[in-house]
C-alpha cells in the first residue's frame, strides 16, 4: 500500500474544504424561487461530490472534470438553488489544462459541458437554454485558456532552471579544464627550463673545474653565471602564472623564435655547434605556435646536450603559406635510455599537439637522432 504524501494530504484537505464551503454558502442561499426545489439529501450530495471531486486534480484530473460536470449537471437537472456549485467544473477544467496538453484536455471539458447544456436544454426556461448555457461554455473556455498559460509559464520556468544548471555545470567544467590545461603548461615550462638551463650549468660547471688554471675559466664560470640567472628569470616568469588573472605579469615575454640566437649561443658554450638553418621567408607567427617551436627546439638542444654527446646539431627552419616545420638533427650515438623514461619527448609531443601540429622523434639511420615537428596555422591550427 502506497504510503500518503504530503501532497495527497494537501489534496484531500483541498477536497474537503471545497465540499464543505460548497455546503455551507448553498444552505445560505436558499430557495430563490417557488420554481427551484429545496436542497436534500440528493442535493447535498451533488455539493459535497463536486467538492471532493478536485481532491482528484493531481492524478486523476480528467475524472475530476467528469465527476464534476455531472454533478453539477444533475444538480441543474433538479432545479436545485443556483449557487457556487457552477464554480466546481471551471476550476476543474483549470487544474486539468495545468496539469495536461490540449490534447486530453479538451475532450474532457467538452463531455463535460456538453452534459450541462443538454441539461439545460431540456429542462431549463427559454431564458436558461439561451444565453445561461453560452456564459457557461465562455466561462469554461477562460478557465482553460488560463490553466494552458499557467502550464506554459510552468514549463518555461522549469526550462530556465534547468538552463541555468546546465549552463553553470558548463563553467565549471570548462574553468576545471582550462585550470588542468593551464597546469599542464606550467608544468612544461618549468621542465623545459630548468631542465635546459641546469643542463648548461652543470656542463660549464664542470668544464670550469677542468680549467680552474687556465683563462678560459673566467669565460666558463660567466656562462654558468649567466645561465643560472636567465634560469631563475625564466623558472620566476612560469610560476608567476599560477597566479590569479588579477596578479602582476610574468618577468619575461613569452619565448619565441627571435630568441633561438641565444639558446644557440648557449648551446655552442656547452660544447656542442648548433646551426641555425632557415628556409621560406621567415615572418612573425602566432604566439602558440612561436612558443610551441622554440621550446621544442630548446628541449631537443637539451637532449643533445645532455644524452647525445653530439659534436654538432642543426636546427632547420622552413617557413611555408600553412604553418612551420622544424627539425633537430645530431650525430651522436644516440640519446639512450634516459630521455626514453623521462618526460622530454613526451612533453614536446604535447607542445606540437596543444598548437594542433605533430611531432616525431626517432634516431637516425647511421646514428644520431631526428626530431620534426609540424606547426600549422590558419584554419588548421586548434586554438
Amino acid at each position: 500500500m502506497r504510503k500518503l504524501s504530503r501532497s495527497d494530504v494537501l489534496d484531500a484537505a483541498l477536497g474537503v474544504g471545497a465540499a464543505a464551503g460548497l455546503v455551507l454558502v448553498t444552505a445560505r442561499i436558499g430557495t430563490a424561487g417557488a420554481d427551484q426545489r429545496a436542497l436534500d439529501a440528493v442535493g447535498y450530495g451533488c455539493l459535497v461530490v463536486a467538492g471532493v471531486s478536485l481532491s482528484l486534480r493531481r492524478w486523476a484530473p480528467v475524472v475530476a472534470v467528469l465527476v464534476a460536470g455531472g454533478v453539477v449537471a444533475l444538480y441543474a437537472a433538479r432545479e436545485y438553488p443556483g449557487g457556487p456549485v457552477f464554480v466546481a467544473p471551471l476550476v476543474a477544467a483549470f487544474l486539468l489544462a495545468s496539469a495536461r496538453s490540449r490534447r486530453r484536455t479538451v475532450p474532457a471539458v467538452l463531455a463535460a459541458t456538453a452534459g450541462l447544456l443538454v441539461t439545460g436544454l431540456i429542462t431549463g426556461t427559454a431564458e436558461s437554454a439561451g444565453w445561461l448555457p453560452l456564459v457557461f461554455v465562455g466561462w469554461m473556455t477562460a478557465a482553460v485558456l488560463l490553466g494552458e498559460a499557467a502550464r506554459g509559464r510552468r514549463d518555461r520556468v522549469a526550462w530556465l532552471e534547468e538552463r541555468t544548471r546546465y549552463l553553470e555545470e558548463t563553467r565549471e567544467r570548462e574553468a576545471r579544464q582550462r585550470a588542468a590545461e593551464e597546469r599542464l603548461r606550467v608544468a612544461r615550462d618549468v621542465h623545459d627550463v630548468v631542465a635546459h638551463t641546469l643542463s648548461g650549468i652543470a656542463l660549464q660547471a664542470g668544464v670550469g673545474a677542468r680549467l680552474a688554471d687556465a683563462d678560459p675559466a673566467r669565460e666558463s664560470l660567466a656562462t654558468i653565471h649567466r645561465s643560472a640567472k636567465d634560469g631563475l628569470r625564466d623558472l620566476r616568469a612560469a610560476l608567476d602564472l599560477l597566479h590569479d588573472g588579477d596578479a602582476r605579469p610574468a618577468h619575461h615575454p613569452t619565448p619565441a623564435l627571435t630568441d633561438l640566437t641565444r639558446l644557440l649561443e648557449d648551446t655552442w658554450a656547452s660544447g656542442t655547434t648548433a646551426q641555425l638553418v632557415t628556409r621560406g621567408p621567415a615572418r612573425p607567427l602566432p604566439a602558440m605556435v612561436e612558443t610551441a617551436a622554440y621550446r621544442i627546439v630548446q628541449e631537443s638542444l637539451t637532449n643533445v646536450v645532455r644524452h647525445s654527446r653530439s659534436p654538432r646539431a642543426v636546427v632547420s627552419l622552413t617557413y611555408a603559406a600553412d604553418g612551420l616545420c622544424l627539425e633537430v638533427l645530431d650525430d651522436g650515438p644516440g640519446l639512450g635510455s634516459g630521455v626514453a623514461e623521462g618526460h622530454g619527448i613526451a612533453g614536446m609531443r604535447e607542445r606540437a599537439l596543444a598548437a594542433g601540429g605533430r611531432l616525431e622523434a626517432s634516431p637516425r639511420p647511421g646514428g644520431g637522432f631526428r626530431v620534426w615537428a609540424q606547426l600549422p596555422i590558419g584554419d588548421g591550427a586548434r586554438r
